[in-house]
């Protein structure tokens, strides 16, 4: 309303706290952020009466040094462009698809998207009216642009018209499961998608993985790949509170067997990973995609992007061939309990 930003609203309502959390974001490092006018001619920093609240918007060194990638939230850039963790430095290691934490607190993109998910239906509903349409735009321009087969892509708009109709999160995941080009471009390009899914992840709850075991397996033919995904989860094995975040749609299975035949390294030149995860708790973020999958005997898990987890143990199953076992740790509530309690929009 009145042009206001989120960063705008939050001051108007002298919510200290958040306005904190999104000036240390990137969103909030952006000078643009800090400049756009409202219908009323104001900049945010001008909507709010807190000397406190104003002296936040003087940069500093720490804030610059401390940001989470807020920006692929709220401007939802149509490719997955995370920073480097300024936490734990991967260099050459890093892969595109997981992040390395000190710990669970510095998950911020994480904690923030829970604190969403989990705040009162008043943020829920500002947030939805501030990124729901810009999102909802690019997944249809992803789906026109990846899905060329005539019938499937009446199948898939015809389904994504019934999300946005309905807002029923299901029918996101069915396009996902189709087997289309779009499946494989969502790997990348799954900001927008990400986006809408938590901003209805309530619709999921009756999905929610109860806590047990999953497994993945992942075939590499290139040896350098291989290695450079073992390095991350070895140097996040290092020390006990190490945490890695995904930051890709990552497929599981209830069966060991299933996943064991995605990490099959029958093949002379491949090189496979085991992945089994474990939950001590029901997670809101892994996804039982029974009656929605084309592939039901697959009996799909589906890994959202920023679920967190601890490394266990690593084995060397082979030369060519490691077992990777890793446990699930839930977001940290800090950030969402702040919002919880001192926003009220």
């Amino acid at each position: 309303m009145y042009g206001n930003t989120v960063l705008h609203i939050a001051c108007e309502r002298n919510n200290y706290d958040l306005v904190q959390l999104l000036l240390q974001s990137d969103f909030g490092q952006n000078p643009y952020s800090r400049s756009i006018l409202n219908y009323l001619g104001q900049i945010p920093c001008q909507c709010t009466r807190s000397p406190n609240i104003r002296s936040l918007f003087v940069t500093s060194p720490s804030m610059m040094n401390h940001s989470i990638s807020i920006d692929n939230i709220l401007t939802l850039y149509p490719n997955n462009q995370f920073p480097n963790p300024a936490t734990v430095p991967l260099n050459d290691t890093e892969v595109d698809w997981i992040r390395l934490y000190d710990n669970a607190t510095d998950a911020l993109d994480a904690r923030f998207l829970m604190s969403i998910t989990r705040s009162s239906w008043m943020v829920k509903t500002l947030l939805r009216s501030l990124m729901e349409k810009q999102a909802v735009d690019i997944v249809a321009s992803l789906i026109r642009r990846y899905i060329t087969d005539e019938d499937k892509y009446e199948e898939a708009m015809e389904t994504f018209k019934e999300y946005t109709n309905t807002k029923n999160p299901e029918h996101l995941l069915r396009i996902y499961s189709m087997d289309t080009p779009l499946y494989n471009a969502l790997q990348k390009e799954n900001n927008a998608f990400t986006t809408l899914l938590y901003m209805r992840l309530d619709g999921l709850k009756q999905r929610n993985f109860p806590k047990g075991d999953l497994y993945r397996g992942l075939t590499k033919e290139n040896p350098d790949e291989y290695q450079k995904i073992l390095q991350i989860y070895q140097k996040a094995k290092q020390n006990k509170s190490y945490i890695v975040e995904t930051c890709a749609l990552q497929s599981a299975s209830l069966y060991r067997e299933v996943a064991e035949s995605f990490a099959d390294n029958i093949n002379a030149g491949s090189y496979a990973i085991f992945f089994h995860f474990k939950f001590p708790n029901e997670c809101p973020t892994a996804i039982n995609l029974r009656g929605i999958s084309k592939f039901d005997e697959e009996d799909e898990i589906l890994l959202l992007p920023f679920t967190l987890f601890k490394i266990i143990d690593i084995k060397e199953d082979s030369p060519k061939s490691h077992i990777i076992s890793l446990e699930n740790v839930s977001v940290p509530p800090a950030t969402f309990n702040i919002i919880r309690r001192h926003i009220q929009i």
